[in-house]
């Protein structure tokens, strides 16, 4: 009637050399490896990780407000990835050389992802208010004397002339422009100073970007050229909605005999500017949230070097169980 007594753990390890390879068992082995990868390579991925993230953070909502700052940090956690990596392999600490190499490129590819998000999003969340808001604005008004706006509300006989729209591209990533009227003026030469512009909303030649078709709209926040804020070598990589917007500009005018001012102010036509000024922040904390979550993952994998995986499968009864058996 005596219990059993279980087998202490220097008894279990016969059992487990001795336990059929099934693929049933092969799974129940898998999740003590994943663990055992976690615990070996787990904290290198993790620093890694923070060696992204810290960058991308940095660049994002500080680059504003202090640009040499954070342009000198970011330099410096390269630097420092750079020399940790020299004297690793001088000192032929090989364990430690990639380590450093991974740092350095997570924390180079967290700066490039922060100045991309800043340009597409957080700036235009910035300037929203270091530019000037203009009330009651007329569409026959000169897009020059409105070069420092972020704002443009116009008068109510003012709106996107869904007639004169036109797209350059097609699909989701057509760009699309239609003229700012009072109505009848732009079939009489009227020179167009503004346009309601968006992205793959004009399918089939309905222009419906933004509130264009809300009655209730009246506002244009300001489209501003995104390649200003970054070094020339990086400025192609964000300047094609301009490019494709002006290009939808010129065809309107050449399909319908308008004419247009040079350069025009591009606007988004929306009803609540206030939200398009949320939305954007919302933006760009949704892209930190991803391209973190997208990241860890991939550090985790690069982190395991070869030497490092050769050390783990001798080290791991779970991973020599496997071997042995495949």
């Amino acid at each position: 009637g005596a219990f059993a007594r279980p087998p202490a753990a220097d008894e279990r390890a016969p059992l487990l050399e001795h336990e059929q390879w099934t693929p049933l068992a092969a799974v129940r082995r898998a999740g003590p490896i994943a663990g055992e990868l976690l615990a070996a390579f787990g904290p290198t991925a993790a620093l890694v990780e923070v060696m992204f993230v810290v960058p991308l953070l940095l660049t994002s909502f500080a680059y504003h407000g202090a640009r040499a700052v954070v342009t000198v940090l970011d330099t410096a956690l390269c630097a420092i990835c750079l020399v940790g990596f020299a004297a690793s392999v001088r000192l032929g600490a090989r364990d430690r050389a990639p380590v450093f190499a991974l740092c350095g490129v997570a924390a180079l590819s967290g700066a490039a992802s922060g100045l991309y998000n800043y340009v597409v999003h957080v700036r235009h969340y910035s300037t929203f208010f270091e530019r000037r808001h203009y009330a009651e604005v007329f569409a026959d008004e000169k897009a020059a004397a409105h070069r420092d706006a972020a704002v443009l509300a116009f008068h109510d006989g003012s709106r996107p002339d869904l007639r004169f729209a036109a797209s350059y591209g097609s699909g989701r990533g057509a760009r699309c422009a239609a003229p700012i009227t009072a109505g009848a003026e732009a079939a009489a030469g009227f020179e167009v100073q503004f346009w309601a512009v968006g992205t793959g909303c004009c399918d089939g030649g309905a222009f419906s970007c933004g509130d264009a078709r809300d009655p209730a709209a009246h506002t244009g926040v300001v489209l501003q050229n995104r390649s200003s804020d970054l070094p020339r070598m990086l400025a192609g990589l964000v300047s094609g909605d301009l490019d494709g917007y002006m290009t939808a500009v010129r065809m309107s005018c050449a399909a319908f005999g308008l004419s247009s001012a040079r350069p025009p102010l591009l606007v988004h036509w929306v009803e609540d500017p206030w939200g398009l000024r949320r939305s954007y922040i919302s933006q760009a904390r949704g892209f930190c949230l991803l391209a973190g979550l997208v990241t860890l993952p991939i550090w985790f994998l690069l982190s395991i070097d070869s030497a490092g995986l050769r050390n783990f499968a001798k080290s791991s009864r779970s991973a020599q169980w496997c071997h042995a058996r495949l």
